[in-house]
């Protein structure tokens, strides 16, 4: 697990709480003061990155990283060396926890 604050960007924070005795992701909407519950699977998911609304995630039970957009509810397996573009960026995800790096140089564009 990561320390030190959690990723968020725009109107979503994303952290890992082990409030329920395993590591589960939680989502708090600042908008709307809304917290939600992203995982509950009995083994560890832990968050790993999130950009606009693409949360980078590792579910330790089954050993997978997923990439899930938030908007869509869309949810899928990732590796490392895998790319997508979005928002005219390409996107490459780094080792197996996973950190998402668009092209250009920038962490999180303006």
């Amino acid at each position: 697990m990561t320390s030190g604050p959690p990723p968020h960007l725009g109107d979503r924070i994303v952290w890992t709480d082990m409030r329920n005795g395993n590591a589960d992701i939680y989502i708090y909407t600042i908008s709307t003061g809304e917290e939600t519950v992203f995982t509950t699977d009995t083994g560890d998911q832990t968050v790993s990155d999130i950009f606009r609304d693409q949360v980078l995630w590792t579910d330790t039970t089954s050993g997978e990283l997923r990439l899930s957009n938030l908007t869509s509810g869309t949810d899928r397996v990732v590796s490392g060396g895998t790319s997508w573009k979005m928002g005219g960026l390409l996107f490459l995800v780094t080792g197996w926890c996973g950190a998402m790096l668009p092209s250009g140089g920038q962490r999180y564009p303006g």
